[in-house]
């Protein structure tokens, strides 16, 4: 039997994408539950109509099932944004909207209350005079600098706060960024989709750590982590060229690594002993579950728009983190493929805002190409494919 919701949908999305639906689109309609497909080519309908002239903003809105505010709203995201995405009900949520208000998917603007606290104001001069070393190092730091008065927890809270604060502020991220590279891995699901494999899904990401930007970003199966750290290094070189955001200077930038574990990495003990004589021994971490994710959450938290990241994601079958996510009543099932398409295009969604914040800075600091940045990736992805 001829699936006619399927046949329209195949026509509005011909009307929109004339050369084809492009895959990112094609993986945000299979993510789309099948009882909100009816409201998304009613929605789409509705917005086509107006364009072509055939309807008033009224009557559109009537089409679409929507009050006219409401259908404003839907017409202004659709302008910004000509996505699936941008119409599908009930997936816009204050926090998640991607007005450029936020870094790292979602923080909050007003850091008024924030950079007036003296233990957040002192930990951001710590991460401009120390911009390579870990919340925790910083968070020992800051404790000493306030006689202990503060507990260690409440310390690296502080630091973490600072690195958002360094994000949002021109002036500090001008002095931080590009110094301090992360090479990770987390634990990722999707909001709203499950994905149609029993082992939890991983990625390997590259990020810069004064920014929260990520770099480089690949979604995968377990079994695959060495080729998706080579491939996240490689797409993370890609990104920094492509948007001339790299610094100058003579030396390569720090750079921290989380390598796989050995049953996924036969030379990963080789590896570690040649990347820690490249980027120095307390820089690559090789041994313990709580390695993989927790710097990275660390810096930009848990969620970027409707990516979800955990961490200590351990080693061996029986750690919990390692199951995958049960699949929620009516969520759609995607291949890993289609999963590692939608993570990656929710993760370019996030690094908008932050990449127009890092090209702003072009004014208060040289930005090349090629620098410190490519420099320290260059040297980690010739030891990670063996070529050194």
């Amino acid at each position: 039997m001829v699936d006619a919701s399927a046949l329209e949908a195949d026509a509005l999305f011909a009307r929109i994408w004339a050369d084809g639906l492009p895959e990112t689109e094609r993986v945000e309609w299979a993510s789309v539950p099948d009882a909100r497909r009816a409201a998304v080519l009613q929605r789409l309908r509705a917005l086509l109509s107006l364009e072509a002239g055939d309807v008033r903003i009224g009557e559109a809105a009537d089409l679409a099932g929507l009050s006219r505010q409401a259908f404003h709203k839907l017409r202004s995201r659709w302008t910004q944004e000509r996505s699936i995405r941008s119409v599908i009900p009930y997936r816009f949520k204050a926090a998640d909207v991607p007005d450029g208000d936020g870094a790292g998917g979602g923080l909050p603007l007003d850091t008024t209350a924030l950079s007036s606290d003296s233990a957040t104001t002192l930990a951001i001069a710590l991460i401009e005079e120390h911009p390579a070393e870990s919340n925790g190092r910083l968070g020992r730091r800051l404790r000493g600098s306030l006689d202990h008065r503060i507990s260690l927890p409440t310390a690296v809270e502080a630091v973490r706060r600072a690195r958002h604060l360094v994000a949002l502020d021109p002036g500090a991220l001008a002095k931080a960024f590009g110094r301090s590279l992360l090479i990770d891995f987390v634990g990722v699901r999707v909001d709203g989709v499950s994905v149609d494999t029993d082992r939890v899904v991983v990625a390997a990401l590259v990020l810069e750590r004064a920014s929260g930007l990520i770099l480089g970003f690949r979604a995968g199966d377990r079994d695959d982590m060495a080729r998706l750290q080579t491939e996240a290094v490689r797409d993370a070189l890609e990104t920094i060229g492509d948007q001339g955001i790299d610094v100058t200077g003579s030396e390569p930038a720090n750079c921290r690594i989380v390598l796989p574990d050995p049953e996924y990495d036969f030379d990963r003990d080789e590896r570690a002993d040649r990347l820690r004589d490249l980027l120095g021994h307390d820089r690559v971490f090789a041994d313990g579950m709580r390695r993989f994710g927790v710097r990275t959450t660390s810096v930009i938290g848990h969620k970027v728009g409707r990516v979800r990241f955990f961490s200590r994601i351990g080693e061996g079958e029986t750690g919990r983190a390692f199951r995958a996510a049960p699949p929620e009543p009516g969520d759609p099932e995607l291949t890993l493929d289609q999963f590692a398409t939608l993570a990656r295009s929710e993760i370019d969604r996030g690094n908008e805002a932050l990449l127009a914040r890092v090209r702003d800075l072009s004014d208060r600091m040289r930005l090349c190409r090629k620098g410190a940045m490519t420099t320290a990736l260059r040297r980690a992805l010739a030891v990670l494919t063996n070529r050194s």
